[in-house]
């Protein structure tokens, strides 16, 4: 575990490998490590890591891992006693005044934690997403049209007029900093390193999206019927994509459980990926 360092890893599972608690303290700091572990799913069951080493693991996970959606620690000698003298824990006065507890009802107390904690990195991860692309379309319009060829030109005045007569807009007339101190506004949930790179990616006419559609056909994408409005008998349903007809604007698709997934999902789910917006990154 000290020398793991898998930024790519999205699940490890661990179980039944006889880890005992000298191997918490290993666990817990890799978990800690937001550079280090990026996992959606741990599974560490049938060890011996104990109760007091399953919940110093969920400490951990509460402190510093916005990361997993997915957690099992089942049968890790959970039973007898609760807090076996042999693992030196760094538990809080708060929870010391627990340790009367029976091992059901701490184990219990775990679970619902845990599930609390899986909710909670769902809902920041669903924010930070949303808040991402939501910041990349406004950027993009605002930076791009800002590093334009104007850096000889003088300031325009929010009145005066272009060649088409319409009055220039005030926000355009503001510094570059100002610019993206209010854009910053509009994604609270994302850290300052996160809003930097979506701003340095939409700043750039490098990573504008080809003008003309692909020649070759796109077959990974086909529209889910079910999810259309009803058609009338004479019309067939298009499956393959073109100018006219997108297929999967939407983003939904046929297939059962992600049978076939979205070639736009897949897009924005690797955008999110090279921005490290695919989780929360507290500040």
């Amino acid at each position: 575990m000290p020398a793991l360092n898998a930024p790519l890893l999205r699940e490890l599972r661990i179980s039944t490998i006889g880890l005992t608690p000298r191997s918490v303290p290993f666990i817990a700091e890799f978990l800690r490590s937001p550079e280090r572990c990026h996992l959606h799913t741990l599974a560490c069951n049938g060890n011996s890591l104990g109760l007091r080493g399953v919940r110093h693991i969920i400490r951990a996970i509460e402190q510093r891992n916005y990361s997993l959606l997915s957690t099992e620690f089942y049968a890790n000698q959970l039973s007898g006693d609760p807090m076996p003298t042999s693992f030196e824990d760094e538990l809080e006065d708060a929870e010391e005044e627990n340790l009367d507890e029976s091992s059901d009802q701490l184990w219990k107390d775990c679970q619902t934690k845990l599930t609390s904690l899986r909710h909670r990195n769902a809902h920041l991860k669903r924010e930070t997403e949303k808040q991402a692309l939501d910041l990349l379309k406004i950027s993009r319009v605002v930076l791009l049209r800002s590093s334009r060829g104007t850096h000889n030109q003088p300031p325009a005045s929010p009145t005066s007029r272009d060649k088409t007569g319409s009055i220039g807009s005030p926000f355009a007339a503001l510094p570059i900093e100002l610019k993206l101190s209010i854009l910053s506004l509009l994604a609270p949930s994302l850290s300052a390193a996160q809003r930097n790179r979506i701003f340095t990616y939409a700043a750039s006419a490098q990573t504008l999206p080809a003008l003309l559609p692909s020649l070759t056909r796109r077959t990974d994408c086909i529209p889910d019927t079910s999810q259309a409005p009803l058609l009338s008998p004479t019309r067939i349903w298009p499956i393959h994509t073109s100018l006219e007809n997108p297929g999967c604007s939407n983003g939904q698709c046929i297939g059962v459980m992600n049978a076939v997934s979205c070639s736009k999902e897949k897009d924005r789910t690797r955008w999110l990926e090279a921005m490290g917006c695919s989780r929360y990154e507290p500040e």
